[in-house]
């Protein structure tokens, strides 16, 4: 049974395991790649533009809201509660600003900061799977 070291099973499973993340490593990349395209499209198309005149429209309704509630709460006193909540749609406006293109840019950092991630969880492991095997050579 740990005989597997020494009669040279072991090493060609790591080095296939290490072949195999490799692999998974560059079709990542050519994913990532291929998709590039399709995220310049749909981030620059009319659908966005629509969808960004839609949160337009949620972003106003969400302002008139808290505009009814502060001045509620203003003629009750109640003045710190109102000014916490104004946050929150004036996060969404500065998003949606000029169709959307912050909210446009930081959605392709946020993409390509996970891709980033990805890649380097792959290297790593196939590094590490590389690393382990040449100790386990030693240690069977």
């Amino acid at each position: 049974m740990w005989g597997i070291g020494i009669n040279g099973f072991a090493p060609p499973i790591l080095a296939q395991a290490t072949t195999l993340l490799e692999q998974a490593h560059s079709t990542s990349e050519a994913i990532s790649a291929g998709f590039n395209e399709l995220w310049t499209e749909v981030l620059n198309g009319g659908l966005y533009e629509a969808l960004c005149d839609v949160g337009v429209l949620f972003a106003v309704a969400t302002l008139v809201l808290f505009m009814v509630r502060w001045t509620k709460a203003m003629l009750n006193d109640e003045s710190s509660e109102a000014f916490s909540e104004l946050i929150w749609p004036l996060i969404v406006g500065v998003f949606l600003f000029n169709n959307g293109a912050l909210l446009a840019q930081s959605t392709l950092v946020m993409r390509d900061y996970i891709n980033s991630v990805n890649n380097y969880v792959l290297e790593y492991t196939a590094a590490t799977t590389g690393i382990s095997s040449g100790s386990r050579r030693n240690i069977f």
